[in-house]
């Protein structure tokens, strides 16, 4: 399955985090993070833990 797919079925899941790590970020030690809402940005690998953590604590 193709990641375009992946992410839109895992939207629709209502997944409440799809974290993407291609070549590009691996080499840059950053991953992308989408959230439920749509909302995508991309970010070093410990901000995206801190970040995962307050939300998951709400």
């Amino acid at each position: 399955m193709r990641i375009n797919k992946k992410v839109k079925l895992f939207h629709q899941q209502k997944i409440p985090f799809i974290i993407i790590a291609g070549n590009n970020e691996v080499a840059s030690n950053s991953l992308v993070l989408r959230t439920a809402d749509g909302q995508q940005q991309a970010i070093s690998l410990e901000a995206a833990i801190t970040e995962i953590g307050h939300k998951l604590r709400k």
